[in-house]
């Protein structure tokens, strides 16, 4: 029961498509897309660089596959996905990093999810090049 009367849950898709962003990072001075699938404890924007974007939607695309590895570092994009993702045999959810470091948080969604999100990821790749040119 949510106390909350006039909370929604929201899809993970849901969360993406309001989420979705560009932007200049001051400090390195790249190109970051960044995202998220859940809110709460636990859970946090990700950030990818936009030249390993297209790198990323594929490993996501594969971990509707299954999971095959585990392991942290600073490493492409796609590479942390493939390295980090862990499923949860009892809640049945998917786990994975799309970078380290400090503040790093996994995204966590239902494997069930994954098609509609790489969907979303590949279609918005012509505004997100549309809105790079702006930057």
């Amino acid at each position: 029961m949510n106390i909350f009367e006039n909370s929604v849950a929201q899809s993970s898709a849901a969360l993406l498509r309001e989420s979705l962003r560009i932007y200049r990072d001051k400090d390195d001075n790249q190109i970051y897309v960044s995202f998220y699938f859940n809110r709460g404890k636990g859970s946090g924007t990700q950030k990818v660089l936009l030249s390993e974007f297209a790198a990323f939607i594929e490993a996501l695309s594969e971990l509707s596959n299954g999971v095959t590895s585990t392991a942290e570092g600073r490493v492409p994009a796609d590479e942390m996905v493939r390295r980090t993702a862990s499923l949860d045999d009892e809640s049945g959810l998917l786990s994975f990093r799309c970078n380290s470091g400090k503040g790093a948080k996994p995204a966590t969604l239902s494997p069930t999810e994954i098609p509609t999100l790489v969907e979303i990821l590949t279609g918005a790749l012509p505004q997100i090049q549309a809105a790079v040119r702006k930057l």
